[in-house]
């Protein structure tokens, strides 16, 4: 269970600590994970399951809408949906027909139950799968695929990005909005203290974070140009709701530091457009 780790990570020497760093979980612990957790994520998180938002809901999908250029689109790929707050969302600020996906069965449930509530089942399809394989199940036709704080789930985000390129047509739109691994090349220890923090969140979560350059390289080797890759460009951040569920269950994400304050991860949005 994600609250039973309780790794002394300080003790580890450097070539367990980057293994564990590095460590991967594949789509089996994934789902159930989050059919465990969704519940718990709902209580604190409502239906959008994002660490790092804007303060102000509405300023936070307007501004995504934006740069993802989602009232463009008339066929979407959420993939990795949560319990679909982000599509309906979206749905209400544009006429897309949105397929949303997610590995948790249970989460499947829970997303179709907030998209019938809303009214949007004509144009949300919630579908249970593995991003890793989005050419298996979709044809090639879609305008936008995104991903919102899942594609650090990825065992293998390098398949999960050539998945993407492969349903997207020519000029469709990739947007990324993730977290990664803090970087301090000039002074080790400090970058010790981050990969602790970033192995603890990684093993709690289910997560493998990774370095922001890896990523934007993986997008480019499948055949995207990249447009944006930035901070989340909000006017005021928040974290609160990470804080809470951290508090609420007990979870000591940042090894044993103050995980108020995440000064361990790097955060962009990227938007890159298929060749």
């Amino acid at each position: 269970m994600a609250d039973e780790a309780k790794v002394t990570w300080s003790a580890l020497d450097d070539d367990d600590l980057l293994a564990s760093v590095q460590r991967t979980f594949g789509a089996v612990e994934v789902a159930q994970y989050y059919d465990e957790w969704t519940e718990r994520y709902e209580a604190v998180f409502g239906d959008v399951f994002q660490h790092l938002k804007a303060v102000d809901r509405e300023e936070l999908f307007d501004h995504m809408a934006q740069v993802a250029e989602v009232s463009a689109a008339t066929r979407v790929l959420d993939a990795g949906c949560g319990v679909c707050g982000p599509a309906i969302e979206f749905a209400a600020r544009s006429h897309a027909s949105i397929d949303a996906v997610t590995v948790s069965p249970g989460q499947a449930d829970r997303a179709r139950e907030h998209v019938a509530e809303r009214g949007y089942s004509e144009r949300i399809r919630v579908h249970v799968g593995d991003f890793h394989h989005l050419d298996e199940s979709f044809g090639s036709d879609f305008d936008l695929v995104y991903f919102l704080e899942s594609l650090v789930h990825a065992a293998e985000p390098a398949d999960v990005i050539e998945s993407a390129h492969a349903v997207l047509r020519p000029g469709g739109v990739l947007y990324i909005k993730d977290f990664y691994r803090g970087q301090s090349p000039d002074d080790p220890a400090y970058q010790r203290v981050i990969d602790e923090c970033v192995a603890a969140t990684n093993e709690i979560c289910r997560l493998t974070i990774r370095n922001s350059a890896d990523v934007l390289g993986w997008i480019e080797a499948a055949g995207f140009d990249i447009e944006v890759a930035q901070p989340l460009a909000v006017s005021a951040y928040s974290i609160d709701d990470g804080h809470e569920f951290c508090e609420r269950y007990d979870l000591d994400v940042a090894a044993g530091r103050d995980f108020r304050n995440t000064f361990y991860l790097e955060n962009l949005e990227i938007r890159a457009r298929r060749r």
